[in-house]
């Protein structure tokens, strides 16, 4: 062997490994990590593995059965016959008997079999528009759930805060309790409100481990094992302008839909039609003498005859199906529009919220418990002061939690209206 055929052989060895590395790589069986989880690997397990995905997945293939079902001819019919047989005297035998044997092959007229392949052929388009439109909602779904668990977790940091707070300011009241200067009676108000936060702070657990289980579930696992979401709850960029988001409905795949719908219809319409044409049966045999001894060809030519039915009633159904798709489609279009009418309505109130509450009011609140804190260490301010204070920094906390999981909800929610990428939405010209 000269290097001439060293180095093909190499290179063939080189191209069949990159294949099957490339068909390794296409099985690969994703698994859920027991560490961290980022939303990335949440969509691509759901894609995997989220059964309702899958029947639709599946409805295509059996689309994909249709067309090759469509395009068979119908199979020939072999029949044998006899006469004059079993009778009487001369007939009482096979002896006089006649004996025929044929094929008889059905012919499709009007265009049947065409007709029937263009409907398959629509039906598996609509099947795979339909799972284009699943696997959006699939992934809206999931980062809705993967947004929960990021409020979940930082809500749990929240009432962490809060109970560490508390565990300060009781250890303050108790310091000025044992001085003499504040009634014991606020040292035992201190400690209950130490227990509330902790009581909450496993409230907010429990809540947590309710959205992961959620989560896991849309990729067939009630048992998560992830511990941890990772992701950016506190980015926020300004809404897109409503007109530009309306541009971008024709993309919406339940609306895309609709005209391969009106095609689906037209096929299923001009196949109901072409059903006026009665099917020839063409028949060819023989058939054997036995008082003879002889044979002879036999052929043969039946037509039905469309006196009562004619496929009236199914041409009319079709053709009002048909006819229907327009003011179907607007139904659509108007159940669409609402729907991003209302969600761009709380992207808009979501983000200025967030605007308001991380530039004034926690700023504001921040330093006035800082304020009210230091003046009851120094006796200028009462033990209501400082609970005040606290509560109010406390609720816009979770309030700002709140309103940056509705507001990334609402982005999630747009992504699916518009079938456009968050990345790209984000991307769109502002009107602040």
């Amino acid at each position: 062997m000269n290097s001439k055929q060293v180095f093909f052989w190499l290179v063939m060895l080189m191209i069949v490994t990159a294949v099957v590395n490339a068909g390794d790589q296409h099985g690969i069986q994703l698994k859920e990590p027991d560490g961290v989880l980022s939303l990335i690997q949440a969509l691509q397990l759901a894609y995997q593995y989220n059964p309702e995905l899958a029947v639709y997945e599946g409805a295509i293939q059996a689309g994909e059965a249709r067309i090759i079902q469509a395009r068979l001819l119908p199979n020939p019919e072999l029949s044998a016959e006899a006469e004059n047989v079993w009778g009487r005297d001369a007939y009482q035998s096979f002896d006089g008997a006649e004996s025929t044997l044929t094929i008889d092959q059905p012919l499709e007229l009007g265009g049947k079999r065409s007709k029937r392949t263009s409907l398959a052929d629509t039906e598996r388009y609509l099947a795979e528009w339909d799972y284009k439109s699943q696997r959006l909602e699939l992934a809206v779904e999931v980062t809705k759930s993967f947004i929960g668990v990021l409020a979940g977790q930082q809500r749990l940091k929240v009432k962490g805060e809060i109970v560490h707070v508390a565990e300060n300011f009781a250890a303050a009241v108790t310091a000025r309790v044992e001085a003499g200067k504040v009634s014991p009676i606020e040292q035992t108000s201190a400690e209950i409100r130490v227990a509330n936060a902790r009581n909450a702070m496993m409230q907010a657990e429990k809540r947590l481990q309710g959205e992961r289980k959620r989560l896991a579930t849309l990729w067939g696992n009630p048992d998560p094992i992830f511990t941890e979401a990772v992701g950016e709850l506190e980015a926020i960029t300004p809404p897109p302008l409503l007109e530009a988001l309306v541009e971008l409905l024709p993309q919406n795949p339940r609306l895309a839909r609709w005209e391969m719908e009106a095609a689906q219809r037209e096929a299923r319409y001009a196949l109901e039609r072409s059903y006026r044409f009665p099917d020839l049966t063409l028949s060819g045999g023989l058939r054997y003498f036995s008082e003879t001894d002889t044979g002879a060809f036999v052929v043969g030519l039946g037509i039905p005859l469309p006196i009562f039915n004619r496929n009236q009633g199914s041409i009319i159904e079709a053709r009002l199906h048909q006819e229907l798709v327009s003011e179907e489609k607007r139904v659509e279009e108007m159940r669409i529009q609402r729907d991003l009418a209302d969600t761009y309505q709380v992207l808009k109130g979501t983000y200025e919220t967030a605007v308001s509450l991380r530039e004034q009011i926690l700023p504001a609140a921040q330093s006035a418990l800082q304020l009210v804190e230091e003046g009851y260490r120094q006796g200028k301010f009462g033990y209501l002061y400082v609970l005040e204070a606290q509560r109010t920094l406390f609720e816009a906390r979770e309030q700002e939690v709140d309103t940056l999981a509705a507001f990334h909800t609402a982005m999630a929610m747009m992504e699916k209206l518009t079938g456009e990428s968050i990345s790209t939405l984000r991307a769109w010209k502002t009107e602040y």
